[in-house]
């Protein structure tokens, strides 16, 4: 029982502490309800984990119980408030139940091998260790895994090979009827190239951005010579098919109807990488549109698809999708999501440029270790023209990526939302209105089109960018 108090002490203490936090605030509408909710939460999980850690037949139950109660106050508490107390309370909690699934599935197996002496059928384990597994993805996702990330790592690990052999194969790539991407147009303003050694030795402004081809060519991502690395969608699916991963649901964060889901990593590569182009566009299996982000904190950037229709920078191709693609397909994309956090193995595919560790953040709340952040999706997916504040280095893993950029002094002729958005413009700059928008049209850019191991350098200086596919 010394155990069950310790474990009981320790939710009651992150619930404290956590209390403490969303009381401290009171310039939301929603803290109000965050507050009272941290108040009964605060009796209730520690009572439901002690229940929990008993053991027992009904073990399972009070932990899952528990669980719900910790995402209830993780969801009701403002994601400004969000301390790192609640979110390792909901690692706590997501790890007894976890846990407890696993026993059950390990009691299932058992009963399993004993099913053909008895001449009973016995339960599964599959459907408990997929559950467990799940739970475990989805506390990686929502608190990060603070506290126990390695003990959340060990189990994933021997979770999935059990599971993969209940995996789809991936659908069959002569289906594709693929023909060779379009050549861009030509760009009239392009973006200006250097060395690496001139990135390195900063023989440049450092204000100004700049394009190094193949800086990544080395990387494994890119070109591993073993052939299992390469992120091509069939690695890349095979790597991330029972795992649990966030998907961005629309073509541009700035509509309407964008929206968020989290499923398995081979229905998001089946339902919208591979059954999201038109046959006559869609690109090989072995070149899925993947891109790197390194930067001092969450990345900027999209991933568009290697038949990308780039056209001339005056005369960007014509929004006709908005949820969906222009062919009519859903858009789905795993946008700025810190994948390696989740899958540690996938950062040995990569190669962090030494460039970002001599770079100093843009504020004291940022970071100065380099964060890493991966796209993955079809075409029709767009970044709305907005700015960040750290310095980045965008890397194109496979397929090609139009960029344009536009200077801070253009800044006045860009139309910046107000309030939380006020570092995305307004403009559509796919299909622009300039009636609403009349300065736009006097904007100066440059561009670009990114191809596989390509790198952009982009400033800490308010550079305002748009990618397309």
């Amino acid at each position: 029982m010394a155990g069950v108090g310790r474990g009981c002490h320790r939710a009651r203490e992150l619930v404290r502490r956590q209390c403490i936090v969303v009381h401290a605030r009171a310039d939301e509408p929603r803290d109000v309800n965050a507050r009272y909710r941290a108040a009964e939460m605060s009796e209730r999980i520690p009572q439901i984990y002690a229940l929990c850690a008993r053991g027992g037949g009904e073990s399972l139950v009070h932990a899952k119980a528990a669980l719900d109660a910790a995402n209830s106050l993780f969801d009701a508490t403002p994601f400004s408030a969000v301390s790192l107390a609640l979110r390792e309370l909901h690692e706590h909690c997501s790890l007894a139940y976890a846990s407890a699934l696993l026993r059950r599935a390990a009691a299932a197996a058992e009963a399993e091998a004993e099913a053909p002496r008895r001449g009973a059928a016995a339960d599964t384990p599959s459907a408990a260790r997929r559950a467990a597994l799940k739970i475990l993805d989805l506390t990686l996702l929502k608190s990060g895994a603070p506290r126990h990330a390695a003990r959340v790592h060990r189990l994933v690990a021997d979770i999935e090979p059990l599971l993969a052999g209940a995996v789809p194969p991936m659908p069959s790539a002569a289906s594709c009827a693929v023909r060779p991407p379009r050549a861009p147009a030509a760009i009239t303003a392009p973006v200006r190239e250097c060395r690496v050694d001139d990135l390195y030795h900063r023989r440049f402004d450092a204000a100004t951005p700049c394009v190094v081809r193949r800086m990544a060519a080395d990387w494994p991502a890119v070109s591993a010579s073993d052939g299992s690395r390469p992120w091509t969608v069939a690695n890349l699916r095979r790597r991330i098919a029972c795992r649990w991963v966030p998907v961005e649901l629309g073509s541009s964060y700035t509509d309407q109807d964008w929206g968020q889901a989290v499923m398995l990593g081979h229905e998001f590569v089946d339902r919208y990488v591979l059954q999201n182009k038109p046959r006559a566009l869609r690109t090989a299996v072995s070149e899925p549109d993947a891109t790197l982000d390194n930067s001092n904190e969450t990345a900027v950037a999209d991933d568009d698809d290697d038949d990308a229709d780039t056209r001339r920078s005056a005369s960007p191709p014509r929004s006709t999708k908005r949820h969906k693609t222009s062919h009519g397909d859903a858009i789905g994309y795993l946008a700025q999501h810190n994948i390696f956090s989740q899958i540690p193995s996938l950062f040995n595919d990569i190669l962090v440029p030494d460039f970002c560790y001599t770079c100093e953040s843009a504020s004291p709340e940022l970071p100065d270790a380099p964060h890493a952040s991966v796209w993955f999706g079809p075409a029709d997916t767009v970044t709305p023209l907005h700015t960040d504040p750290y310095m980045n280095i965008f890397t194109q893993v496979t397929g090609r990526k139009y960029v344009r950029l536009y200077s801070p002094s253009e800044g006045h002729r860009l139309y910046p939302h107000d309030g939380v958005m006020a570092n995305t413009s307004r403009v559509d700059v796919l299909d622009p209105d300039h009636t609403m928008f009349p300065r736009f049209a006097d904007a100066e850019y440059v561009e670009a089109i990114l191809g596989p191991g390509d790198c952009l350098f982009i400033p800490v200086c308010g550079n305002l960018l748009l990618l397309i596919f």
